[in-house]
């Protein structure tokens, strides 16, 4: 199922121009090794370029397919590394050359001269580019190049990522010419098995690929790449199949081109993938919609070429009409869509999460996963919570001398895999999410006007997982609920409004907040009457008009517990809905109308 889903979705970039053709790859290419006619070297040529931002970086071309290297000799045609195309080791100075890895280089380089004459030797006398790679081999002496000044500036670049390839003078390509080009393609043709098996995708008869290519780009995979199928173990071979490798499961050699292609392709270009923790989200729409993988990019990425207000637009379009138009491309809600989840392990790859369906059921659950967040925000903002963020609620956070916050270690990787999941498939979020937050509100005592993030993720999580939260888990303060949590969120909240303004014009060094918060919000009927009489207290401190205000709301506040005793402990929910009642009320009493009867207003009348 999903080599099938790669393979057409290599078909489709394929007829559009946007990948390789078989027996050809896309690789990194640093530098080009510029021959003359007689095979001398005019020059090495630097094939980077500079990005958007000005740095120097190593581009891709597309090159004769190289073969998974291995830990022996395995020589590539027109581009390879320094050690095959130089005969030299990058990694060793002239002043410092090492036996053993010269004598390697050596052999490399022998490798590839062979690889290259037999291949070239028929078309010699009609393509002058063919006779300048033959003229090349004959005439290059691999220790010489340990003192050429040029080649040994570039030492430590060769040592880089990044391959080198055979161009004329005028720097375009050996590989680009066509009588080349056609040599190469019948050389493909000619070198295939005559053994057929029954693919395992496409389920017809093929020759099957003895070995898979690597996956390369992904973070934390081995750097040279890594596989999705390979057997190199007895362990891992079927009965009557050791030593056959990728024979253990036999796919067409057609189909391994395709789905390696297009996956090294949508791995290096970054439009086709999120990274969230270790696991690497791979998605691609069918027909090649980019419309489509360019809003699944900014739901689950911070990038910012389609603003929160013209994603919101994006939902309503989809969801309503069935369609909606992005970057001039039309997004139809029926497009086929599929998201694999790739996790590296050593040199594999493996597979965590495959998901396909419709795109618009992708863009209903994260609009409704957007939904549940929404809640009221500090200066009535309406920014959206991007998943990354939401994973980070869960981290320690330590703030400096200037009050500047920062988030110490990384969320856990099972957390924001399950997370990332849960939106995607519009099922129950981590109920590792709620305990997190709920932890980090305890230590750090972040809730009040400044936490509106885990406020959201709280109200969130109510809604989603927990039934009958309806009525607290809301945008903004229900005045209407007699949820005991909910309300003894809010009257913690009143409480402490009331200690700060009994302290005016000082400065408090710590609030009620600082002392009760996590106790009052699993056992208030521990911490409560000890808060009431402190109220008390600070009463005292007020005049007339601000003790009016103030027994006026807890008033009010004690009457919706309609008598009941202070629950003596709260499930995990009901601190949910305490703190969502905390938020609320704060957010509350920094609104005008709140103030209307505030103590200050009651002093000027």
């Amino acid at each position: 199922m999903i080599l099938n889903a790669l393979s057409e979705y290599y078909d489709e970039l394929a007829a559009a121009g946007e990948v390789p053709q078989p027996g050809w790859s896309r690789e990194k290419i640093s530098y080009g090794i510029a021959l003359k006619k007689d095979g001398s070297v005019a020059g090495i040529i630097s094939r980077k370029h500079l990005n958007e931002k000005g740095k120097e970086i190593v581009g891709t071309e597309i090159v004769p397919a190289h073969p998974k290297k291995t830990s022996g000799i395995s020589a590539c045609f027109l581009s390879d590394s320094a050690a095959y195309l130089l005969g030299i080791d990058p990694k060793e100075y002239p002043e410092n050359i090492r036996v053993k890895k010269q004598k390697r280089a050596r052999e490399c380089f022998e490798a590839s001269a062979d690889l290259h004459k037999s291949l070239l030797k028929d078309i010699s006398e009609s393509s002058t580019a063919a006779k300048s790679v033959l003229n090349f081999y004959e005439k290059w002496n691999p220790e010489d190049a340990y003192h050429d000044p040029e080649i040994s500036r570039l030492f430590s670049e060769f040592a880089k990522t990044g391959f080198l390839i055979f161009t004329d003078e005028m720097g375009k390509p050996i590989s680009e010419y066509p009588e080349i080009r056609e040599l190469w393609n019948n050389h493909q043709q000619d070198s295939k098995d005559a053994v057929s098996m029954l693919c395992l995708d496409t389920g017809k008869k093929d020759i099957p690929a003895t070995i898979h290519p690597s996956i390369k780009g992904i973070h934390q995979a081995q750097s040279s790449g890594a596989t999705l199928v390979s057997f190199n173990a007895s362990a891992f071979e079927s009965y009557g199949a050791d030593g056959k490798q990728g024979l253990n499961a036999p796919v067409s050699e057609s189909t391994v081109f395709k789905y390696t292609t297009v996956l090294n392709k949508m791995i290096a270009d970054r439009k086709n993938i999120v990274y969230v923790g270790d696991t690497a989200y791979i998605f691609w729409a069918e027909k090649a919609n980019h419309g489509a993988e360019s809003i699944f990019l900014r739901n689950f990425s911070d990038q910012e070429d389609i603003t929160d207000d013209e994603l919101r637009s994006i939902y309503m379009h989809l969801v309503r009409d069935g369609y909606c138009t992005v970057h001039g491309e039309k997004v139809s809600y029926d497009n086929k869509f599929y998201v694999l989840g790739i996790e590296p392990n050593a040199a594999r790859l493996s597979i965590h999460f495959f998901w396909q369906g419709k795109f618009g059921n992708i863009v209903r659950n994260v609009q409704e996963h957007d939904e549940r967040l929404e809640i009221i925000q500090p200066f009535h903002g309406r920014a959206l919570l991007p998943l990354w963020k939401i994973a980070q609620e869960t981290c320690r956070i330590s703030e400096d001398e200037n009050g500047r916050k920062k988030v110490i270690g990384k969320p856990s990787q099972p957390l924001e895999d399950a997370l990332t999941r849960s939106v995607i498939t519009g099922t129950r979020y981590p109920m590792e999410l709620l305990t997190g937050v709920l932890d980090r509100i305890r230590t750090n005592h972040i809730m009040g006007y400044s936490g509106w993030e885990k406020a959201a993720i709280i109200k969130a999580l109510l809604l989603n997982n927990f039934s009958g939260k309806e009525e607290v888990a809301t945008v903004s303060l229900n005045r209407e609920t007699d949820n005991a949590a909910y309300v003894l969120g809010r009257l913690f909240a009143v409480l402490e409004s009331l200690q700060e303004q009994s302290a005016r014009p000082a400065k408090l060094n710590a609030t009620i907040r600082d002392r009760y918060f996590g106790s009052a919000a699993s056992t208030p009927g521990i911490v409560f009457p000890q808060l009431l009489r402190l109220a008390q207290n600070h009463e005292r401190k007020l005049d007339q008009g601000g003790k009016v205000y103030y027994d006026k709301m807890i008033t009010e506040l004690m009457g919706k517990l309609n008598g009941r005793s202070y629950p003596m402990r709260l499930s995990l929910p009901d601190q949910g809905a305490f703190y969502l009642g905390y938020y609320h009320q704060r957010q509350a009493l920094f609104e005008k109308e709140d103030h209307a009867d505030s103590p200050e207003q009651d002093k000027t009348e």
